[in-house]
């Protein structure tokens, strides 16, 4: 009887620790999410973690993270469903960055380089040859959240450092181009 005992509590810890784990990547069920759903507000901690789950083939991911202080809280979460899909992302510094990155279809690519503070991301690509290019350097609060649905849609963000941004994109169809750049030197 002890040894079941002892066996159920082996059993219910490591379900409880691979919930904590795996309870935050992200699934193709988060495709029907919105944007704001992805976001975890509840971080807590000092410390760069990445989830990936890439379904597919040939889909590449280059995450660099390093944290600059003992309160930086570096997370990327990445899914990727479909052929060929390029994410990279650099968070080199930070304090409470946070980017979320799904792309569901096929040739997609998203870079991201950050140099910032209170940071939040959220990329959905959803269709085929879509590109965001993002250059974040000192940031301040900032609220990203770029969705493009469709095919052949380009998006070029460069920022610097203006207090509390907030930043919403939605492209919808084909062979939208934008081009954005905020700066406070």
């Amino acid at each position: 009887m002890k040894v079941t005992f002892n066996k159920l509590v082996v059993l219910l810890c490591f379900c409880f620790v691979s919930n904590c784990l795996f309870g935050q990547e992200l699934t193709q069920d988060d495709l029907v999410k919105s944007p704001s759903e992805l976001i975890d507000a509840n971080l807590n901690g000092n410390g760069n973690e990445a989830y990936l789950s890439q379904i597919g083939n040939r889909n590449t991911v280059n995450v660099i993270q390093s944290k600059s202080s003992v309160n930086a809280e570096n997370l990327v979460r990445v899914l990727q469903v479909g052929n060929r899909n390029v994410g990279q992302i650099n968070q080199t510094e930070g304090i409470l960055n946070q980017t979320v990155l799904i792309q569901n279809g096929n040739r997609n690519e998203y870079t991201l380089n950050l140099e910032g503070s209170e940071n939040n991301f959220v990329i959905v690509q959803d269709g085929n040859r879509n590109t965001i290019n993002q250059n974040l350097t000192n940031n301040q609060n900032t609220y990203i959240e770029l969705v493009q649905v469709g095919n052949d849609n380009e998006i070029t963000h460069t920022q610097d450092g203006l207090n509390n941004q907030q930043i919403i994109i939605r492209q919808e169809g084909n062979g939208l181009k934008m081009d954005i750049s905020q700066s406070n030197n």
